[in-house]
C-alpha cells in the first residue's frame, strides 16, 4: 500500500475509496460517504446549486474509461422525469492518478433491495414498468441506449422511478436494452407470469427482427389501465402499513369540514332572573384563553392533512374499520 493506493487484478493502480471520505472534489464536491465500490467509486455529495441537495458522485478512473467524462457530458442533455438527473461532472486528480466524476441525482433505494426479500405483485409490476419503459422509450427516441437495465439500476427518488444515466451511450444498440427490460419483467414476478407480463417478456426476449420496443412496452401498460403517473413509484419501497393506518384516521378527523367548529352540546342556560341586567359576555379571546370554561366553542385551530400516494390506497382491499378514542383534559 502507498498513500491509499493499491492494486487491481487487472494491474493498474486505483485508491482505497474508503480512505477518501471527508475529502473534497475540487474543493466544491465533499465526499461525505461511501456508498458503492468496484472500478469505480460512488459517494453522498452535496450540490449547491440553486440550493443545497443531497447528491451522489462518480469517480472512474480515467486512464480505464477515457470516455466516460464525454458520455456525461451528453447524456446530461437529456430530460425526463424517470431519468436521474445529471448536475455536473469534470475530471480530477487524486493521488497522482486523474479521474473523471459525476454528479447526479441520489437515489434512496433501488429494486434490487426489493427482490433480496420478496418478488413484486402485479400491481407493484405495473407501477414499476409504466416509468421505466417510458424513460427507455425516451432515451431511444433521442439515439441513447441505457446499456445497464438491472434491478439494482431501478431506483427510487422520492415517489419517482428512475434509471442513471452514468451507462447511457449516444449511438448504442436498443435492442439490448429491450431485451433487459424482458428478463426484467421474468426477475420482478413469480412464475407463472400473469398477462400482460407473460406477452411483454416473450416479446422483449424474442429475435431481435420482431422484438418489441420500449415504447410499445409503454403502450401495453397504458392499454391495461394500470400505467401510473411518471410520478409512482412501486408501492414496495416505500409503503409501510402503519403509516397507511395513521393516515387514514387523519383523514376521517379532517372530513368533519376545514375550520368548522367541532360538535359541542350545549349546556342548558342559567335562569335570569327579571330586571337583571344580562351578564356580561367574555370576548372570544378571552373564552380562547380560558381553560375551565367547557362551554367555549371548540374550533380546529391547526389542521394537517397527511399526503397519502395513491399507491398506499391500492393496496387496501374490503373494509377499514377504525375506532378512535379521544380524551381531553380541561386544558383541551
Amino acid at each position: 500500500m502507498n498513500g491509499g493506493l493499491g492494486t487491481a487484478p487487472s494491474g493498474y493502480f486505483q485508491l482505497d475509496w474508503k480512505q477518501l471520505e471527508g475529502q473534497s472534489i475540487d474543493g466544491t464536491f465533499p465526499l461525505i460517504r461511501l456508498l458503492a465500490a468496484n472500478g469505480s467509486g460512488v459517494f453522498e455529495t452535496e450540490y449547491s446549486r440553486p440550493r443545497p441537495v443531497r447528491a451522489a458522485i462518480k469517480l472512474t478512473p480515467a486512464r480505464i474509461d477515457g470516455d466516460a467524462l464525454l458520455r456525461w457530458t451528453a447524456a446530461s442533455k437529456l430530460d425526463h422525469p424517470n431519468l436521474l438527473k445529471i448536475f455536473a461532472g469534470g475530471e480530477c486528480e487524486l493521488q497522482g492518478e486523474s479521474y473523471f466524476y459525476v454528479v447526479m441525482e441520489l437515489a434512496d433505494d433501488d429494486l434490487s433491495l426489493v427482490l433480496s426479500e420478496r418478488t413484486l405483485t402485479p400491481q407493484e409490476t405495473r407501477d414499476m414498468l409504466g416509468p421505466v419503459s417510458s424513460a427507455l422509450a425516451y432515451l431511444h427516441s433521442r439515439g441513447f441506449a441505457l446499456g445497464s437495465l438491472t434491478p439494482s439500476n431501478v431506483m427510487a427518488v422520492g415517489e419517482r422511478v428512475k434509471l442513471p444515466l452514468d451507462h447511457a451511450i449516444e449511438g448504442g444498440g436498443t435492442a439490448g436494452d429491450c431485451h433487459a427490460l424482458g428478463m426484467l419483467v421474468k426477475d420482478v414476478l413469480a412464475p407463472p407470469l400473469p398477462e400482460p407480463f407473460r406477452e411483454i417478456a416473450e416479446g422483449c426476449l424474442s429475435r431481435e427482427a420482431t422484438r418489441w420496443t420500449a415504447a410499445r412496452v409503454a403502450a401495453s401498460i397504458r392499454q391495461e389501465g394500470g400505467a401510473p403517473a411518471p410520478s409512482r413509484r412501486s408501492p414496495s419501497l416505500v409503503v409501510m402499513a402503519s403509516a397507511v393506518v395513521l393516515s387514514l384516521v387523519l383523514v376521517a378527523l379532517w372530513r368533519q369540514g376545514p375550520d368548522e367548529p367541532l360538535p359541542v352540546t350545549p349546556e342548558p342556560a342559567a335562569p335570569v332572573a327579571k330586571n337583571q341586567p344580562p351578564k356580561e359576555q367574555p370576548s372570544p379571546e378571552a373564552r380562547l384563553a380560558s381553560p375551565a370554561s367547557p362551554s367555549a366553542p371548540l374550533t380546529v385551530l391547526h389542521r394537517a392533512l397527511p399526503e397519502i400516494p395513491r399507491a398506499a390506497r391500492d393496496t387496501i382491499q374490503g373494509k377499514v374499520t377504525i375506532n378512535v378514542r379521544i380524551q381531553v383534559d380541561q386544558e383541551g
